[in-house]
């Protein structure tokens, strides 16, 4: 799917249905949006009755939204963690002295550890289910001040991944960036999002799923990666 064509299913509507059977339009706008509803329809009719969080009551079109923002979110969610569990070099590895119970112990008490480190990405508690008034906080909210914490939260994730880090993190420039009239602060937190998307290209040879943002019943094509200008 296009990022064009990825833009049109967050703003799915009923109000504009298209058919399988119908003749495929010449413009190629039109066919973006052709494809885009097919698309949305085919999740909605396969997935829709899964959908597990809370979602605000409103038209068909706006719970659609709702739960396209769900699986972007669960899906980043769990991106998060396998490509934490695959790229923390902080890993027990065995070791002749320790006995398998001792590193068992060991490893588990790791993965708690990093889960809560993980968990402190996020407003809420849970990797697998999401609430749709989460949909413009944390990550997805316009605040800084708000937004800073989880982005620090997942800067301090990634400190014990492969690559090198950028120079703006450095623990004193970081926690400036706190700061809303920081002028360096875009530039980390762009940082920090390419620094996540290229671990999981390289880790998992694929484009990353990021956090989105619904405003007013209304999915944004932005997120951490690429915040609005209004965002303060």
């Amino acid at each position: 799917m296009s990022n064009r064509e990825w833009k049109k299913l967050l703003k799915w509507s009923n109000s504009t249905p298209w058919s399988a059977t119908d003749p495929i339009p010449e413009d190629p706008d039109k066919q973006e949006y052709r494809r885009a509803y097919l698309l949305g329809k085919n999740l909605k009719e396969r997935y829709g009755a899964l959908q597990r969080g809370s979602v605000p009551v409103g038209d068909d079109a706006t719970r659609f939204r709702y739960f396209v923002w769900e699986l972007c979110e669960i899906s980043f969610r769990d991106q998060l963690l396998t490509l934490d569990r695959m790229a923390d070099i902080t890993y027990p590895n065995p070791r002749p002295d320790t006995t398998r119970a001792q590193y068992t112990l060991s490893v588990e008490s790791h993965r708690q550890e990093r889960m809560a480190l993980i968990l402190q990405c996020f407003p809420d508690t849970s990797l697998k289910v999401v609430d749709g008034g989460l949909a413009r906080v944390g990550l997805a909210s316009e605040k800084w001040d708000i937004r800073y914490e989880k982005v620090f939260s997942l800067a301090l994730v990634m400190e014990t991944w492969p690559r090198q880090k950028p120079e703006i993190w450095s623990s004193n420039v970081q926690h400036s960036m706190a700061h809303p009239g920081n002028p360096l602060r875009r530039d980390w937190e762009r940082s920090v999002a390419l620094f996540y998307a290229q671990s999981c290209y390289d880790l998992l040879r694929r484009p990353a799923c990021i956090p989105r943002a619904l405003y007013d019943g209304t999915m944004a094509d932005i997120s951490f990666v690429f915040n609005s200008p209004q965002s303060n």
